[in-house]
């Protein structure tokens, strides 16, 4: 995360806060599996940010849980 927030600032942006309306998409959950909605939002928002050349943060799920307690437990890695 530390790495993908430099390169960011180095385009000239800085990165929301977690969890930030409009801007980010949790699209799935370890006890609910896909949210078909959130995942239709997100998609849309990728294209518009990548097509405005904006760059984006997405996190992956790989394993159960979450190292860091500041994201929602099911991300392990963070990526451009």
């Amino acid at each position: 995360m530390k790495y993908a927030k430099a390169q960011i600032e180095k385009k000239g942006y800085k990165i929301s806060d977690y969890f930030v309306s409009g801007q980010t998409f949790q699209v799935y959950r370890e006890q609910t599996g896909v949210n078909l909605t959130e995942l239709a939002k997100g998609l849309s928002y990728l294209k518009y940010a990548l097509s405005n050349g904006i760059p984006v943060i997405v996190g992956v799920d790989d394993a159960p849980g979450s190292p860091s307690k500041k994201t929602d437990n099911n991300t392990d890695i963070l990526s451009l």
